[in-house]
């Protein structure tokens, strides 16, 4: 993994001892439920998400209350059917389940049906899987999504007797299958409420890359665990993202969370100035190692090729920028955004090429 140049960790520390001077390390202003979001790998071609039923014709459904909306119960039809299915993978049973709560409720009552479904039909380890990730749910709604100065003392102590609930049945799931990656990735979750250390989180994330070397989710939490408002610096978020570039084992979109460090540590400067972060120096060199790697990789990814092109625009890196340009083809520039934003990427281009010849 490269170093860090002296410059840029000068700089960027010196704007966030001022910026975070005083701050509180576990404030968070979001559930990281909304951040630890459910994917494959992949997050554009997320396979496993649930689909939406229609069903003109269901009326009512014995596992549910009566009085339940039309919609909830479809909603637990689809869900009853992927859980009673004998092909469908943990994975798809996992994020059915989850996605189910989190449209409707978390309450004890709205988790019942779902347990008792569950046991029926699965092995322990899966149904203390899913219900770890309800306690995990629990506790971020106790907590609140307020800074931590902000959280009351009632609050607190609610969300750590979920956190305690969601470690007992987490690791008592690992004991049972020591092989599914979902395992470690929700206890990721739980460390970072709990805020235990860092070799208890590494500890997670290493089990968690072991069983799956292109394990997005896990990169992520361990990136978003890393941010300086929660455990970690903005060196220790950019050594990290720069590790998932480097790495020989990890693929798929996981090189291009380098470009996510920077964006969140340019989120923590005043609006005014975040234009200015990418002009930062070692900032675009980042950029460019971890696009040049995945568009290798995959090169028809027109999608992550505009987000480039905007990246490289915000920059003023003009001969990448028209490079490109080129290769997304102007049938391709809706990609870029909005039509002013269109505008000005494609006349900066052509301007800074004119000038150039």
């Amino acid at each position: 993994m490269k170093m860090m140049s002296r410059r840029f960790i000068q700089q960027v520390a010196m704007t966030f001892s001022l910026l975070f001077s005083g701050f509180l390390l576990s404030a968070q202003s979001i559930s990281p439920v909304q951040i630890f979001q459910f994917s494959d790998g992949n997050s554009k071609t997320n396979t496993n998400s649930v689909p939406i039923v229609n069903d003109a014709r269901a009326v009512s459904e014995p596992d549910l209350p009566r009085d339940a909306p039309q919609n909830q119960v479809q909603d637990f039809r689809y869900f009853k059917k992927v859980a009673t299915n004998r092909k469908s993978s943990d994975a798809t049973i996992f994020n059915a389940a989850t996605v189910y709560l989190a449209s409707w409720g978390l309450e004890e009552n709205d988790f019942k049906p779902v347990n008792s479904l569950l046991q029926t039909n699965h092995a322990a380890y899966l149904v203390k899987l899913i219900r770890g990730h309800y306690f995990i749910e629990l506790a971020w709604k106790e907590r609140g999504s307020a800074y931590a100065n902000q959280v009351g003392a009632s609050q607190l102590t609610n969300f750590e007797e979920k956190l305690r609930k969601a470690e007992a049945e987490l690791e008592a799931a690992w004991e049972l299958n020591p092989k599914q990656p979902l395992i470690p990735e929700e206890m990721m979750t739980v460390e970072l409420g709990q805020g235990k250390g860092r070799d208890r989180l590494e500890l997670w994330f290493q089990r968690a890359v072991h069983l799956d070397t292109n394990n997005f989710r896990a990169c992520r939490q361990k990136l978003y665990y890393l941010e300086p408002k929660w455990y970690g610096s903005p060196q220790d978020e950019i050594a990290f993202g720069r590790e998932c570039v480097a790495s020989t084992n990890w693929g798929g979109e996981i090189p291009l969370l380098l470009v996510q460090a920077h964006q969140s540590l340019a989120k923590y400067l005043p609006k005014e100035k975040q234009s200015d972060y990418w002009l930062l120096p070692g900032v675009w060199e980042d950029v460019q190692s971890a696009y040049n790697k995945y568009l290798k990789a995959h090169p028809k990814d027109l999608l992550e090729r505009s987000y480039y092109a905007v990246f490289a625009y915000s920059g003023s890196h003009w001969d990448v920028l028209n490079e490109q340009l080129l290769l997304l083809g102007s049938e391709n520039y809706r990609l870029l955004g909005d039509e002013d934003k269109i505008s000005d990427i494609v006349g900066a281009a052509k301007r800074h090429a004119a000038k150039s010849n």
